[in-house]
């Protein structure tokens, strides 16, 4: 959906930040709120309703500009955090333990019912490096053209947070390019150790 007044995003991300900016109670947040944000700060932000994106998304910006004094690591920890609440409560039942490629079909799921628009996919997993040690596939998230570099740096502590809340172990995910930074969709790598392959003997034959 380009129709910025489509664009939703699910309270249950508004709201986190809805409470910083309230208990902050630093002017230059509400400063640069419209009236209708402004109306929606002051309310009662319900979980499961659709929010606009650009305030969310504005939001975001204010709080790491203003509240995190614009650190990327703690754009990171707020996209953790979140991750941490959502994947072990309502949407654990999306992440797959010990499986990279079926976390990352669940995640596909959490994050169709957290926006109302962009895509996310993955690519199939296969060998990362030249001796095979290392197993990567590669994440895109799609339709953001307008992203604020808080929001992608959450997103990443996010992507994170899933595949940590699986159960899976020893993984490390990379950056690629980033739609706040000028690139047309947010790419991501997520890399892990090879399960190695277990050569089973034949059966020894009796005589």
């Amino acid at each position: 959906m380009d129709d910025s007044a489509e664009r939703r995003a699910k309270g249950i991300l508004v709201l986190e930040h809805v409470k910083i900016i309230r208990k902050a109670k630093d002017q230059r947040l509400i400063e640069g709120l419209s009236s209708e944000e402004r109306r929606i700060v002051a309310s009662h932000v319900l979980p499961s309703s659709w929010y606009p994106y650009d305030f969310y998304a504005k939001a975001i910006d204010l709080v790491h500009r203003h509240v995190s004094h614009s650190n990327p690591e703690a754009a990171r920890d707020m996209g953790r955090h979140l991750g941490s609440s959502l994947f072990q409560g309502p949407y654990a039942q999306f992440l797959k333990e010990e499986d990279f490629e079926g976390t990352a079909r669940g995640f596909i799921t959490v994050w169709r019912n957290l926006f109302s628009f962009g895509q996310v996919t993955f690519s199939k997993p296969k060998p990362f490096n030249a001796d095979g040690s290392m197993t990567a596939m590669v994440g895109n998230i799609e339709g953001f053209t307008d992203i604020p570099r808080a929001l992608c740096l959450m997103l990443q502590g996010f992507v994170e947070k899933a595949f940590e809340a699986a159960g899976t172990k020893e993984f490390s995910i990379t950056e690629i390019s980033c739609a706040s930074l000028g690139a047309d969709k947010c790419v991501y790598r997520v890399a892990w150790p090879s399960v190695p392959e277990v050569l089973v003997a034949p059966p020894s034959q009796g005589r």
